[in-house]
Formats: C-alpha cells, sequence, structure tokens
C-alpha cells in the first residue's frame, strides 16, 4: 500500500468494522491521522544526542529511543495475550542526495515522533545522504479499547504518512512493506537511528576498483 499525496486523512477516529471479512483499507487506518509538529531543525541537546551513543565499532554514532511498550516471551501469554505488532520495512535513495543538514533535521524529527508522538515504535533506521533503510515495528498499546492488530498496523501507517510529510518528492512513491498481525513479542524494544555514510556497506575499498570496469544498467 502507498500513501497517496492527494489524499487528505479523515477525522473520523471509529475503527472499521471488525466483522468486515476484507483487511482495512488505507483510508481506514488514516483516518484520525495527527501529524508531528513540523522539523525546525535539532536542538543543541538533540544534535549532542544524536552523536552521543555507541553501538560498536561499525555504528559508532547513534540515537537510541525505548519504546513505551515492551513484550517478551514470558509477557506475552496471560493478559498480553491479545497484543499484538506489525512491521514495516522499506529503503528509500534519494536524488539528488540529500545535504548533511536534512539528515540531522530527519534524524532529529524521527526521534521527536518516537520520543512524543508514536511512542509504541522501534526497529533500526538507517539514514545517509544517499536516502534511508528501515526496519521498524509498532505494537498495540496495554488497555487500548481498539483491535490491537488494527493499533500495531495504524501506527506504522501513521508513521509513513510523516516520513512522506517531511520530504513529498522522496517519499511519494516508496515501496512500504507491511506485515500486520504478528506476535508482539515481534515488536523491538528501542528505535535505533544510525547515521551511516552509505546505506549498503560492502567494504570495498577505492583501491581495490583499480583497473575494474564497471558496467552501467
Amino acid at each position: 500500500q502507498r500513501l497517496a499525496a492527494a489524499a487528505a486523512p479523515s477525522n473520523d477516529t471509529s475503527p472499521p468494522n471488525a466483522s468486515h471479512p476484507s483487511p482495512p483499507t488505507l483510508d481506514e487506518y488514516m483516518r484520525g491521522y495527527e501529524p508531528p509538529p513540523a522539523s525546525c531543525g535539532p536542538t543543541k541537546e538533540e544534535e549532542e544526542a544524536i552523536n552521543a551513543q555507541s553501538l560498536g565499532k561499525w555504528f559508532p554514532t547513534a540515537s537510541v529511543i525505548k519504546s513505551s511498550v515492551c513484550y517478551s516471551n514470558d509477557k506475552v501469554g496471560g493478559s498480553a495475550g491479545s497484543a499484538r505488532s506489525s512491521l514495516l520495512l522499506f529503503y528509500q535513495y534519494v536524488s539528488p542526495p540529500w545535504s548533511q543538514s536534512t539528515v540531522t533535521n530527519l534524524m532529529s524529527h524521527l526521534a521527536r515522533i518516537a520520543r512524543d508522538h508514536r511512542t509504541n515504535v522501534g526497529g533500526r533506521i538507517r539514514v545517509s545522504t544517499e536516502g534511508v533503510n528501515c526496519t521498524i515495528s509498532a505494537a498495540s498499546t496495554p488497555g487500548a479499547s481498539e483491535d490491537p492488530s488494527f493499533e500495531a498496523a495504524r501506527t506504522l501507517r501513521h508513521l509513513a504518512e510523516d516520513l512522506r510529510r517531511f520530504d513529498p518528492d522522496a517519499f511519494s512513491s516508496t515501496d512500504w512493506k507491511y506485515i500486520d498481525g504478528l506476535s508482539a513479542d515481534r515488536h523491538f524494544k528501542e528505535l535505533k537511528l544510525i547515521p551511516v555514510k552509505e546505506l549498503v556497506f560492502y567494504k570495498i575499498r577505492e583501491e581495490d576498483c583499480a583497473g575494474v570496469k564497471m558496467s552501467g544498467g
């Protein structure tokens, strides 16, 4: 499913009919969508946080935001047995490349969304001037009155819309791949925002390419 730029989200927050045999439509997921505050660049504290945390030698700088919900294997049973999660996988290259300031703004924007706006998300987002590579999860929140699978799936559709609004040109044709109705223990307990130089690291040095004929395509 892709987010249509011309489709304005409805203010109707009522959930879809649970007895409906077909999956919810994008319009149903987008009911009640509330965009996050517009990105205005990172504060000094946010910029320091983005460059503060080490995830090992491959990712020396990263920003990590804990999810507001966490379901381990021993918590999925009992009262949490009805909890559900969804996954969103996608990558998006951009042309022309983003500036470094755009990368920093996107990192801080995503951190604010995860910390203050869509707190039930987790996963990993790699960001570079080339674009974005994401594996993101969302989980239903304990005590919610709506269908757990719908809540988790809706969160990821709303996050995709957040990205499209951040850069419509970059994300207007993104191939969003959703996996819904998963058990809650598939949800990542934190969101890692990782700034990288390239989305896919092949460990190839420039000097190793000497004499190699490159083909276009």
